[in-house]
């Protein structure tokens, strides 16, 4: 599966949501370091330290993460939460 940055929308139903993404929804890491993944209908935590969104392709075969806010440093916190495999979680998770 390939992983693509790019900026996406901040939506909160499927009727919003774009015709190039089956699904959507919200990840990151809070101010004491815990990794969460939400569907579309749930808000960022009030305590979020870092964010952003996740939509996967129709196909299936790309996840594009977007950066919640400013996008300072979200690069690297994609590649944090690549090696430590949080990302793996959110693709089991989303990806059936």
């Amino acid at each position: 599966m390939r992983i693509i940055i790019k900026r996406l929308p901040d939506i909160n139903s499927y009727r919003d949501l774009p015709g190039d993404y089956t699904d959507y929804g919200r990840f990151g890491m809070t101010m004491n370091g815990r990794f969460y993944i939400l569907g579309i209908h749930s808000p960022h935590p009030a305590d979020t330290r870092i964010g952003g969104y996740w939509a996967l392709s129709n196909r299936g075969d790309v996840l594009y993460l977007s950066a919640r806010g400013c996008s300072e440093g979200f690069e690297s916190f994609v590649r944090f939460i690549i090696e430590q495999g949080y990302i793996d979680k959110l693709i089991n998770r989303r990806i059936k």
